[in-house]
């Protein structure tokens, strides 16, 4: 029986063997989601004709549930084995993640990340309302929705639109947590391969990169991503994340050129070159995989700052247009309201702050676990 205990309930023998972190996450994930799919049947049904974000949520609710379970099952049998001969859990990457786990903030700022995502891509199933199909408010029509304050139908009120905020908060996340998080990814494989090649190669190629990174950053980051959207005015979502992507990338690429610089006069890199390897061996193999460390704790902390510039943008009222929402939309349109109507900029503001700080917690838990001296840090 005990074999399959992993299959009763997930995060079940986590919990009996006293490892509550496990055990809870993976058991609150699985009934989040089981009362979810329960509580939202209909639209779960509806959603196999849906649109595209209806098949996104459906598939995330599908694989949350049955990933919990697989998981769970699998993290015991690992554990049963490892109790032989073999080792568990062991490696450099092991210790890394301990030396995470040991920072409460960290592992808090990781489980709101996880948790946001998640009710982004939930959407469809989680939101009361569909504020941008369902719920704008028609001329000669129903006023008696406009700027109502919080209430048990809608828990954050509605807006001037007759359109419930917490709605158009889960809404918004597809916008502001996606643009944070491409544009980074942008800027991350831009500036980390320009980087590289910049640090290992040296010469003119070296000289050539760092000043096209020296004229990007002279500029004033926000006023150089106002330009670029402007000129495109009104910008799509692509445009967006471009400029934001375009801003980030120099200080990528200068990280990594000094991790590469420091790196390749290891003795590893030596005995690479002794060995007859090629130079692009070299650099991808054993280079660029040492520098992924300090490159994920910069992503960590730029998603956040893409998310905070996204929202400036779109305060200034050249963020998305159109019947898109993101955060920083809600922000802006509810600026004249600030003084009575405190809600409808408030409850985005605080989604704004929360997920920044979720982001920067996990940035610096991200840089004390990889530095050797607090022992989470691994060499080559």
């Amino acid at each position: 029986m005990g074999r399959w205990i992993g299959l009763v309930l997930p995060g079940l023998p986590q919990l009996l063997r006293r490892e509550a972190f496990k055990g809870t996450s993976v058991l609150l994930l699985w009934l989040g989601l089981l009362v979810v799919g329960l509580t939202r049947f209909d639209r779960v049904t509806a959603a196999f004709d849906g649109g595209l974000h209806d098949r996104v949520a459906l598939l995330t609710l599908f694989i949350g549930l049955i990933g919990a379970w697989w998981w769970s099952f699998r993290d015991d049998r690992s554990h049963r084995i490892g109790r032989g001969e073999v080792p568990y859990g062991s490696g450099a990457g092991q210790g890394v993640w301990e030396a995470f786990r040991r920072n409460r903030m960290a592992v808090l700022g990781l489980g709101i990340i996880l948790t946001l995502y998640l009710v982004m891509l939930l959407t469809p199933f989680l939101a009361p309302f569909e504020p941008e199909l369902r719920e704008a408010y028609q001329p000669g029509g129903d006023a008696s929705r406009i700027l109502n304050p919080p209430s048990v139908r809608n828990i954050m009120g509605t807006d001037q639109y007759s359109q419930d905020v917490f709605s158009r908060i889960l809404y918004g996340a597809r916008i502001s947590l996606s643009i944070g998080l491409l544009a980074v990814g942008i800027s991350v494989t831009l500036g980390g391969l320009l980087g590289a090649i910049a640090g290992y190669l040296g010469g003119r190629i070296d000289w050539v990169i760092m000043r096209a990174v020296d004229v990007v950053m002279a500029f004033p980051k926000l006023v150089l991503i106002i330009v670029i959207v402007a000129v495109f005015f009104p910008a799509s979502l692509f445009v967006i994340v471009v400029a934001l992507a375009f801003t980030q990338w120099p200080f990528m690429a200068r990280m990594v050129r000094g991790e590469i610089l420091s790196l390749k006069e290891r003795e590893f890199t030596e005995a690479a070159r002794a060995l007859g390897f090629s130079r692009r061996r070299i650099l991808f193999r054993h280079l660029l995989p040492n520098a992924v460390g300090p490159l994920t704790v910069v992503a960590a902390l730029g998603i956040g700052n893409a998310i905070v510039l996204e929202a400036g943008l779109s305060f200034l009222g050249l963020g998305v247009q159109g019947g898109h929402t993101s955060w920083g939309k809600m922000v802006f349109e509810g600026r004249d309201f600030l003084l009575d109507e405190w809600w409808i900029a408030t409850f985005p503001g605080l989604a704004i702050v929360l997920a920044v700080l979720a982001f920067n917690l996990v940035g610096d838990g991200l840089r004390d676990a990889l530095d050797p001296r607090q022992g989470g840090g691994a060499g080559p």
